[in-house]
């Protein structure tokens, strides 16, 4: 548990007394428990692997790609800040959100709306 940051990043994935238990005992979880303890998004069988991750990676291709961009930097910039407002999480949060409203998909999303449509997506 303690090579490559496991010990520093199980308590910040599920609650404590989970993560104390995971790196107090060493032993292994079943997928099930992975699951409850919210360390794995789904559990599935293995040949439904594959399927199962292509229509995750599908939903997720639903979107425009730079919001999708956009939203996984804000994330992943603001794991370990402060969320209370005002922070700089909060002007991370606002970087990426004036990024994403001044792209061409923003005004293509907005008008695949109102036209009920699904939009074309250029990435720009």
């Amino acid at each position: 548990m303690i090579a490559n940051g496991g010990l520093l990043r199980i308590s910040r994935q599920v609650p404590l007394k989970f993560a104390m238990e995971m790196a107090l005992t060493g032993e292994p979880i079943s997928a099930a428990q992975a699951h409850e303890w919210g360390l794995v998004n789904h559990v599935v069988k293995e040949e439904e692997l594959l399927p199962s991750a292509i229509r995750l990676a599908e939903r997720i291709c639903r979107n425009a790609p730079l919001s999708v961009r956009y939203t996984k930097a804000a994330i992943y910039k603001t794991l370990d800040m402060n969320i209370m407002y005002p922070s700089a999480a909060w002007d991370v949060i606002e970087y990426y959100t004036s990024l994403d409203l001044a792209t061409e998909d923003k005004i293509e999303g907005n008008a695949a709306f109102v036209e009920k449509r699904k939009p074309v997506w250029k990435g720009r």
